[in-house]
């Protein structure tokens, strides 16, 4: 056990020192994992990050010889006093932080787990930006971490903040991200950095709506207005594909197939009718930073809709304006009305699930990026029953034929173009909904990217691990 004497030391204090030198330190297991050769599965080390109180991180190794006896005594987040062990040059190549050290475990080292003072870190990382990344293809120094929103990763939900671990950088065509067994994945970490990139997202979007503008769209009458730029669903997808150049305004008729409930349908939002930002939550009020004040809350639509036509499915958002005129009522009634026991999605939303609807769209810069089939409804048109152009035999399916359907046209004011900074934050509409079901008694009042390998790079581990036996056979 570690003498309560000992006087730990902090991780950039240590040297490289000769076997057997006594060395304590104190420090978090940030990260835990099995090193394993690829071709076979065999355990090469236990493996570890760790971080002290000053944030600083090193690589940990515990040989295949030493495993079964430490690896019961640690777990990944724990706090630990550690004593006797060695510390030596970090190899050459594949280390998991920027840290020209590295501390190896030997069979008279001693562990010990400490009370947690939450002083430690619980996370680390060296993130790399995009133009870091594009330099390091062949460049195997250092593994490198990467964060940022996640497109199409098999299940992984869409806008999900993704942070990936320990990745080198490959180039065939474009730039992807390959995995070994030190990379680890995490979704929507609580850290600062992850609010980063959701604010930066999102401050894209908007800065893109207000640039961009056609005005085509506008003019005409209404069956010109609801036939501009009309795409199915799949030419639309295939423009975002291909970066292709078509402008930035389009309309698609599509049925809604369901409401996504893995999203909120509101978001608590400033009470003034030129602004929509959503609210922070603090601790006795409401803060809008875009008015920089404290704020009346007022719940808005955000409806996260599934839609599809013959040719493709695609998801789009229905902000409040068109929202409240396709359910015809309003986020603040609903949410007064609503059981607040229930999670079920009201009927009222759940009746909009089978509608057929023109959508007019418009890609943001955010589109093309990511390659995302996600899109912003910047207006709707409601068609009668049983009138749709997918019932019309037409040559052209790009242009919806003139026919005498009556439509209501659904326009999107440009305040509306505020709502696009949404995100999601279910407590605080919970929180907000009990409020405002309260006071309504009273008164009325949401690049660049890269790819990861699903192969995990055999070359880099193989080298990694030689490097550690031929490190062994020099020390030991």
């Amino acid at each position: 056990m570690v003498k309560s004497a000992m006087t730990c030391k902090a991780l950039r204090e240590i040297q490289a020192t000769s076997r057997g030198k006594e060395v304590t330190i104190k420090a978090r297991v940030a990260r835990l994992w099995d090193s394993v050769l690829i071709s076979n599965g065999e355990l090469v080390s236990l493996d570890m990050i760790l971080i002290d109180q000053e944030g600083t991180m090193m690589h940990g190794v515990i040989s295949k010889a030493y495993a079964a006896k430490f690896k019961p005594l640690i777990l990944e987040g724990n706090v630990y006093s550690i004593t006797n062990m060695r510390v030596m040059p970090a190899p050459p190549k594949f280390r998991p932080v920027e840290n020209d050290k590295i501390i190896n475990f030997s069979a008279t080292t001693n562990i010990e787990e400490i009370q947690d003072k939450e002083d430690i870190p619980k996370h680390g990382f060296n993130f790399s930006s995009i133009e870091v990344l594009s330099t390091r293809v062949g460049v195997d120094i250092y593994l490198l971490d990467v964060i940022g929103i996640a497109a199409y990763i098999g299940p992984i939900e869409e806008s999900n903040v993704i942070i990936i671990t320990s990745t080198t950088v490959k180039k065939n065509g474009r730039y992807s991200l390959s995995s070994n067994s030190a990379t680890q994945v995490y979704i929507n970490l609580p850290i600062p950095e992850t609010m980063d990139v959701q604010n930066s997202i999102c401050s894209q979007e908007n800065n893109t709506k207000e640039v961009h503008i056609e005005e085509g769209h506008l003019k005409g009458t209404m069956e010109e207005q609801m036939s501009y730029n009309r795409k199915t669903l799949q030419e639309l997808n295939d423009i975002i594909f291909n970066s292709s150049n078509q402008g930035r305004i389009f309309t698609v008729e599509a049925v809604i197939d369901e409401v996504n409930t893995r999203y909120s349908w509101y978001y608590i939002s400033c009470s003034k009718d030129n602004c929509k930002k959503q609210l922070e939550k603090k601790t006795d009020h409401y803060y809008c930073s875009k008015c920089d004040r404290k704020a009346e809350a007022k719940p808005r639509y955000k409806v996260k809709l599934e839609i599809s036509d013959p040719t493709a499915s695609a998801s789009c958002v229905l902000f409040d304006k068109e929202a409240q005129q396709l359910i015809n009522e309003s986020a603040e009634n609903m949410v007064v009305s609503s059981s607040n026991e229930s999670n079920e999605l009201p009927r009222p939303i759940q009746a909009i699930c089978g509608k057929m609807i023109i959508f007019q769209f418009r890609l943001t810069d955010y589109n093309f990026e990511s390659c995302r089939p996600d899109y912003t409804i910047s207006k709707i048109f409601l068609l009668d029953d049983n009138i749709s152009s997918m019932k019309i035999e037409n040559d052209d399916k790009r242009n919806l034929k003139k026919t005498s359907k009556r439509v209501v046209i659904k326009k999107k004011p440009k305040e509306d173009i505020e709502d696009a900074d949404i995100r999601e934050d279910d407590d605080d509409e919970e929180e907000a909904f009990k409020m405002i079901r309260r006071s309504k008694r009273i008164e009325r009042n949401q690049r660049h990217g890269v790819h990861l390998d699903e192969d995990e790079d055999e070359e880099s581990e193989v080298q990694l691990n030689s490097q550690r036996s031929r490190k062994k056979r020099t020390h030991l």
